[in-house]
């Protein structure tokens, strides 16, 4: 993935080795910027920001779209010259619960020169949930046959909305928002169930809905093998746990 700005008489090439990531991983690359004028200039205040934006704003371009995060700067004592380049290896690491990317906000990265964010020129990284994550959502999905209707960050967690087979077991399951978020090393798993329940009264009959919690807590001899390699008989055996509270088990 790449980039270019021009803030005259500089410009400003940012290259990323990747172009999607998930929670967890290094995102890192180079800057190269060029001196197209006629004197040299300040390297000071040139680099790279990862930053968290709040997609509306970025479109339409509004103050205070961006948060920065992190910087990496250039040399705050050199110079371009003109006709000449400089460059800039940088790197951020991602943190297992960093947001994902969704409708709402999305992590970017910012480069050139200024502490102006909307000055500068901004890339969005496409980050999807954590590896360990995303097998547990295909488990659920494949194994169990709830489908996946869309991902999101919410409150520093991943949340999941799936919507359940049309089996007379789960009939009374509206969806399920499935939310996510390591403590340590342990995954902490939270269901909250959207139960359809039958109200009936001597004048009328309805449906009411209410919401079912179950929480868990994994620790890494669960989720993973001795080798390190995911443990997708222990991812199994935790969404069958969850979805037992909720299972009507006259139709088993």
């Amino acid at each position: 993935m790449k980039g270019t700005i021009f803030q005259r008489p500089l410009e400003f090439n940012l290259q990323v080795e990747g172009e999607t990531w998930s929670q967890g991983d290094a995102v890192k690359g180079t800057l190269v910027v060029k001196n197209h004028g006629p004197e040299a200039a300040s390297l000071a205040q040139m680099g790279v920001h990862l930053a968290m934006g709040k997609q509306s704003k970025v479109r339409q371009r509004q103050a205070g779209a961006f948060k920065i995060q992190e910087s990496v700067f250039m040399d705050a004592g050199g110079r371009v010259e003109p006709g000449s380049q400089a460059s800039l290896d940088w790197k951020f690491q991602t943190d297992r619960n960093c947001p994902i990317t969704d409708n709402l906000n999305s992590l970017f990265l910012l480069y050139g020169c200024g502490n102006t964010p909307e000055q500068l020129g901004a890339l969005e990284l496409n980050v999807h949930a954590y590896s360990l994550i995303q097998e547990y959502l295909k488990t659920l999905n494949i194994q169990f046959r709830f489908i996946l209707k869309t991902t999101k960050a919410s409150q520093g967690r991943v949340e999941a909305k799936f919507t359940p087979p049309s089996s007379q077991g789960f009939a009374s399951i509206d969806h399920v928002l499935v939310y996510f978020r390591f403590e340590g090393e342990e995954l902490h798993v939270s269901y909250v169930f959207q139960v359809k329940k039958l109200e009936v009264t001597a004048a009328s009959f309805g449906v009411d809905k209410k919401k079912k919690e179950f929480t868990q807590q994994l620790a890494p001899a669960l989720y993973l093998t001795s080798s390190g390699r995911v443990n997708h008989e222990g991812l199994e055996a935790s969404i069958k746990e969850a979805l037992s509270s909720v299972e009507n088990k006259m139709f088993q």
